[in-house]
């Protein structure tokens, strides 16, 4: 399946986001959420103990 979620060029894979508490981040690539076919961001850490965690937020979050 090939899809461009609304809004998830701005997201592209390697991007990376500062949280506003110190936390670097790094876009993986972007997805729909399968109960409500919103897209979404996959990301992971790029510090601490969960480095290997991906982890994901609709792009309204972002």
């Amino acid at each position: 399946m090939n899809f461009q979620a609304h809004g998830a060029g701005q997201f592209k894979p390697g991007t990376r986001l500062r949280h506003y508490k110190g936390g670097l981040y790094v876009v993986v690539g972007s997805c729909l959420i399968e109960t409500t076919l919103k897209p979404g961001i996959p990301y992971q850490p790029q510090q601490g103990d969960m480095q290997h965690v991906t982890w994901m937020r609709p792009i309204s979050d972002f």
